[in-house]
């Protein structure tokens, strides 16, 4: 694995996690994505 394999595969995985924590957020809290993005909490 190069270098451009870990990046893209470090790409994949947060962007991956990042799209899954937007779903579950906005199942959770049905608000618009501007209040939400002020704060964000840590899990």
């Amino acid at each position: 694995m190069g270098m451009h394999a870990a990046v893209w595969a470090a790409a994949a995985v947060s962007g991956a996690c990042a799209l899954a924590v937007a779903a579950r957020m906005y199942e959770t809290h049905p608000k618009p994505i501007r209040t939400s993005t002020q704060r964000a909490p840590k899990r």
